[in-house]
């Protein structure tokens, strides 16, 4: 059977597991992952767990195998959160009231809860901003007023209706502009319940989500198959519920009111073998809960890897329910007849657009 693109692989899992250890259990284990693997074996995206790695090891006086290679992580790490994070960061505290209200989630917003001991194991290119839908194209308008470009391969107006975030860059300054937690919600007003925390950066005060709030959005961002390995996900979730502070009600009462059951009690059952448990009962409403066929359909678009089966998703169902997600409609055929008539063609106008900017970024 395949492996679900957010569960790691056999290096990976050791990593995590030392990383996650208790602190009598932390050497053991990294020795027995010594025994069987390089620290070479560590590519892509998943180099965001050495900086943590190394931090725990320093912190406990162990001396890896591989230690100059994982400290070399670890401050290339410390510098480009130092340097590049500072700049966005300044950019986003000097924002005037005619960019709309918002949190920080994901990187930044980790860094300053699980991280917090020390904000630079938790690697991010850029910073996450969380919008309202409704506020979505105010946000793009004055990043572009001010000499940011859309990245990708998108264009804006297709972005702004059928995904849920978009990359605007300027210089050094990477800013990702989200407008919603996942693709689909069956309650399309979920935003205005999340549960959000002000925090005191050194540029000043923001608001980001809570432990609650980010464990949902974490599990729910790593889900889907990704070029870079899903499987980052798994630091961060496990960290916010060993750290205790999630209200588990509001949890599994955000879960069901939208439909993100699918494959999220699979994900909360796995991390398990990470030692985060997470309450029975939590468990138990969410299997019980009904599953709607949206929240199916659309994890099975989100975990596909082959191109052209993505391609067929988006034509058939998941352009459409993040339309109707977006806009505020409710799920029914004259809608989905209605916004069929524009998906089509809209996909056939971007592929044709996109097309000479893919080949050209692969050479």
């Amino acid at each position: 059977m395949k492996r679900e693109s957010w569960k790691a692989d056999a290096p990976s899992t050791g990593i995590l597991k030392v990383c996650l250890a208790p602190d009598d259990e932390v050497e053991s284990a990294m020795r027995e992952w010594e025994s069987q693997y390089s620290i070479d074996i560590v590519g892509g995206g998943l180099t965001r767990f050495i900086p943590y790695l190394f931090r725990r090891l320093s912190d406990l006086k162990i001396e890896a195998r591989d230690y100059q290679i994982i400290r070399g992580v670890y401050y290339k790490s410390w510098w480009f959160q130092t340097v590049h994070q500072k700049n966005n960061l300044a950019f986003l505290a000097h924002l005037d009231d005619g960019f709309p209200t918002f949190s920080l989630l994901k990187g930044v917003a980790l860094q300053q809860s699980v991280y917090s001991h020390d904000p630079r194991t938790r690697p991010c290119d850029d910073v996450d901003v969380l919008v309202n839908p409704r506020d979505r194209a105010l946000a793009a308008d004055y990043l572009l007023a001010r000499g940011f470009t859309l990245a990708g391969v998108y264009t804006l107006d297709y972005t702004m209706n059928f995904r849920k975030s978009a990359s605007f860059v300027k210089g050094e300054i990477s800013i990702d502009l989200c407008w919603g937690l996942y693709e689909y919600a069956a309650n399309p007003d979920y935003l205005e319940a999340i549960s959000l925390t002000q925090v005191e950066l050194e540029q000043g005060t923001f608001s980001v989500l809570s432990d609650t709030a980010n464990l949902i959005h974490t599990c729910l961002h790593g889900a889907g198959w990704n070029r870079v390995p899903s499987t980052r996900w798994i630091l961060d979730a496990a960290l916010l519920i060993q750290k205790g502070k999630i209200d588990w009600d509001e949890f599994t009462a955000t879960i069901i009111e939208n439909s993100w059951q699918i494959p999220l009690i699979d994900q909360l059952q796995y991390l398990a073998e990470f030692g985060a448990v997470v309450p029975a009962k939590v468990l138990e409403d969410l299997q019980k809960s009904r599953k709607s066929i949206s929240g199916r359909l659309m994890y099975f678009y989100l975990r596909q890897s082959k191109l052209n089966l993505r391609r067929l998703c988006r034509a058939k169902f998941s352009e459409y329910l993040i339309y109707v997600t977006l806009h505020g409609m409710k799920s029914s055929l004259r809608n989905y007849i209605f916004v069929e008539r524009m998906v089509l063609p809209n996909l056939v106008r971007e592929f044709k657009r996109s097309r000479p900017l893919v080949e050209r970024d692969k050479n």
